[in-house]
């Protein structure tokens, strides 16, 4: 959210300062770390319902709730800040979700082309100090796809570890890279993990 809001107002030296600016909803102050869903889910929607203390049934009518207004400021520019602020929040459902389920939209990736479009995006990528936004939001979108076993296993089928091999050897030598270089090694390993699947069911 902090970094739209960035994009919008054309404030790109925030980008990389999560110190700079405050995001606040129901005048609390939100830490930048915490999923927007927690945020609405036990910030925003229980006080529009006038219940702050209950937990919200995931079947609560949304039609009744206005959209969640957030509201951002530079840190320090009126003065020291008194609103309570919000450290983090637990997911309170109580429920934990099939992955298959959960993620099962992402399933129109390995049917449209959508994850070789993102792997050739990926290994377009020559120096990843001067693309970083574009390689940390493709390698979230595929870590987020890969929790699918059907787009597990359509990048084991395209050579999808290959690429990213080529890419990890650019990163792995550069500390301003690690990030990149744990995320890939990670995607990596979710897909050599399908594949050793794949390979002991041939076998």
């Amino acid at each position: 959210v902090k970094n739209k809001i960035c994009k919008a107002l054309d404030l790109q030296g925030l980008i990389d300062d999560d110190l700079g600016m405050e995001l606040l909803v129901n005048n609390k102050i939100i830490k930048l770390d915490i999923p927007i869903k927690l945020v609405y889910q036990q910030i925003w929607k229980r006080r529009n319902q006038g219940n702050p203390g209950s937990p919200i049934p995931n079947s609560a009518n949304e039609e009744t709730i206005s959209p969640m207004v957030v509201v951002y400021r530079l840190q320090g520019l009126d003065g020291e800040a008194t609103e309570e602020i919000i450290e983090n929040l637990t997911d309170d459902t109580g429920q934990q979700r099939d992955p298959e389920e959960e993620y099962k939209i992402a399933s129109v990736m390995s049917e449209c082309g959508g994850l070789e479009a993102t792997i050739r995006a990926i290994e377009r990528i020559a120096d990843f100090d001067g693309e970083k936004e574009l390689a940390t939001l493709a390698l979230k979108l595929l870590f987020h796809c890969l929790k699918l076993k059907a787009n597990r296993r359509h990048l084991v089928t395209v050579g999808a570890v290959g690429v990213l091999l080529d890419k990890l050897k650019l990163a792995f030598p550069r500390e301003s890279q690690a990030e990149i270089a744990e995320s890939l090694l990670l995607t990596i390993e979710l897909i050599v993990q399908e594949a050793n699947i794949l390979n002991k069911k041939d076998s």
